[in-house]
């Protein structure tokens, strides 16, 4: 995608009327700000007294239509809805843009990344939106909104799992050529750490607990390993991959459709089958409980574990698909992404849900 290239942003209501909220392609007002729905806010007398009220969640919509070139939502930055767009211009080059309500700007564009292996993973980072991003010719990089482009001199597969520390620390787990494998950055630098030796082990969550990292590997045996608890538990059932969130109780693990509950100290977990047909996109922690987030033909529907009972449906508009979703930092709404091919263009949505 170019820069700026036919970029339409408007505002819209939560309603039926979105496809006739947006005109033609063009360039984004300025200052423009996404239309509030209706929600719980109630109105204050003059004269209340308004130390220790809590801020009330308000829900909001915005769209933003985009050239049908290969443009793939990558991720969503969690505080504030903004899309990670991925796109391959005719140059070989790989571009990422940052877009939210305001408009579309440029994170990075990486030379020659046509036809090799990439991946990349949205990071909020020192108060400003950042990315981690791997290609296979080159090292890690951590990207960020200030211009900041930089090279870490450690390899990363196209798998990442980015969290950031209490400390600022940003812990990536990713799979080198001969481990599983934490790359790890400070103030002094990145460095790596080799997390378990094996060619065929590889992590597929991670997330903080009590301000560490925690993640979920697959290991050589084919099971699934919580590394970042004392004990190290290991699946007791064989697992391809496993999705992780964290409560009060303990750690919630989700592995191939199978859930389990893991208290510190444990050294092994038994998961147990779900009836879920729905395909999984996110495991998360919402009002101390697990929740899982799964795609439907019709939208995006959050059950709480173990027992499934639906927590909250969102509905697309017809013929819209689910792109993306993100949980906000302290679970009080999520962000829901999805999109449609209109005449040559892909109309994307971004809905703010509020959870309260």
């Amino acid at each position: 995608m170019a820069a700026h290239k036919s970029l339409v942003i408007c505002s819209v209501a939560m309603s039926g009327m979105l496809l006739g909220a947006c005109g033609g392609a063009g360039e984004p007002e300025p200052n423009m700000e996404p239309e509030q729905a209706d929600s719980d806010v109630g109105v204050m007398a003059d004269g209340d007294d308004q130390v220790g009220v809590e801020p009330v969640c308000e829900s909001a919509t915005w769209t933003l239509d985009l050239p049908e070139d290969g443009t793939t939502v990558e991720g969503v930055w969690p505080s504030s809805g903004a899309i990670l767009l991925r796109s391959r211009p005719e140059d070989g080059s790989i571009q990422l843009d940052l877009v939210d309500e305001s408009g579309s700007s440029r994170l990075a564009s990486i030379p020659d990344g046509a036809g090799w292996a990439f991946g990349v993973e949205p990071v909020e980072w020192r108060q400003q939106r950042c990315a981690v991003a791997s290609l296979s010719t080159e090292t890690l990089r951590l990207i960020c909104e200030d211009g900041m482009n930089e090279l870490s001199e450690r390899e990363a597969s196209a798998e990442l799992f980015p969290v950031v520390g209490a400390d600022g620390t940003i812990h990536v787990f990713t799979q080198t050529f001969a481990s599983y494998t934490e790359l790890r950055r400070t103030s002094d630098g990145w460095r790596e750490i080799e997390k378990y030796e094996s060619s065929i082990s590889k992590p597929t969550d991670a997330i903080l607990r009590d301000g560490r990292p925690v993640s979920c590997f697959i290991d050589n045996t084919r099971h699934a390993v919580l590394d970042g608890m004392s004990s190290e538990p290991r699946s007791a059932e064989p697992a391809s991959e496993c999705l992780i969130t964290s409560s009060s109780q303990g750690i919630h693990v989700l592995a191939d459709g199978a859930y389990a509950l893991v208290a510190e100290g444990a050294t092994s977990f038994e998961t147990s089958p779900l009836a879920l047909d729905e395909r999984v996109v996110e495991l998360v922690t919402v009002d101390d409980g697990p929740v899982v987030v799964t795609q439907t033909a019709e939208g995006v529907v959050m059950r709480a574990l173990p027992g499934l009972e639906v927590d909250r449906e969102i509905t697309f508009d017809e013929g819209f698909r689910y792109e993306g979703f993100a949980l906000s930092p302290n679970a009080d709404f999520a962000w829901v992404v999805s999109s449609m091919r209109v005449d040559e263009e892909r109309r994307y949505v971004v809905e703010k849900v509020c959870l309260d």
